[in-house]
């Protein structure tokens, strides 16, 4: 009886899950900020770890912050390769035709890029009268030019 309560007390103690970083916060992490399409997604094994890791070809279709080309490559862990899958608790993934927002920072082991934030770095994009839109934490949606403000506001130096 007395193990039970100990652990209700220190498990209410406990604190919550860690907010999800804000858009201010990706874009200082960040080299590049795009709306991009994805053209292809391929799961691979890694050549060095027992791992999968997904090869993403993105098309940027707008760019907010840093410069980049027409294309972007990005690595992100986890898929499927046969009939293994594997996955990771905060990885991004794609599908070929899906366009999003995505923070991305190069990558140490390559040269490609990586999500900034896991699964914060990427909001999906969904189009409305209004035009378009992006999905933001707990459904929320914001338009493209609210959301370019923030990420200028957040890039500007201080």
């Amino acid at each position: 009886m007395l193990a039970a309560g100990l652990f209700i007390v220190l498990f209410s103690a406990m604190p919550a899950w860690p907010e999800p970083p804000g858009f201010g916060a990706l874009a200082r992490q960040a080299e590049i900020v795009a709306l991009a399409t994805c053209t292809t997604a391929e799961s691979r094994w890694d050549a060095v770890d027992p791992i999968i890791v997904t090869r993403v070809e993105l098309q940027v279709d707008r760019l907010f912050k840093g410069e980049a080309g027409s294309t972007l490559l990005v690595n992100t862990l986890g898929g499927r390769v046969g009939q293994q899958g594997m996955g990771a608790s905060d990885a991004v993934s794609f599908t070929a035709g899906e366009r999003a927002v995505v923070f991305l920072r190069s990558s140490t082991y390559g040269p490609y890029y990586v999500i900034v934030g896991g699964t914060a770095g990427k909001l999906g994009v969904e189009s409305s009268s209004a035009g378009l839109r992006l999905r933001a934490r707990r459904g929320t949606a914001i338009d493209l030019a609210t959301f370019a403000a923030r990420i200028a506001g957040a890039s500007a130096p201080p």
